[in-house]
């Protein structure tokens, strides 16, 4: 779609599109895809897709990889300083 778009504004559009593509008629679906096409500024076939395409699946939350942090920094550092020194 245009660049100036949020892409929630873009998956409102198409939902809404979607809706009237599934109760129109064959000539007024093609003209529903030439105004999708030109307010969306993306490609037909791509414009196709998107239409049959249900809304995106909900994101899931982001992902803590790696091994939990157990050591506090307050608690090592009066450890680690000296040898860091040292070297």
């Amino acid at each position: 779609m245009a660049t100036d778009r949020s892409q929630n504004t873009k998956h409102e559009v198409l939902a809404k599109r979607r809706r009237s593509h599934v109760r129109a008629g064959t000539v007024y679906r093609w003209q529903l895809l030439q105004e999708t096409v030109a307010l969306s500024g993306c490609h037909r076939q791509a414009a196709i897709g998107a239409r049959r395409a249900g809304p995106p699946p909900p994101r899931a939350p982001g992902l803590i990889l790696g091994r939990p942090r157990t050591d506090h920094p307050e608690t090592l550092l009066p450890i680690v300083k000296p040898i860091w020194w040292a070297a």
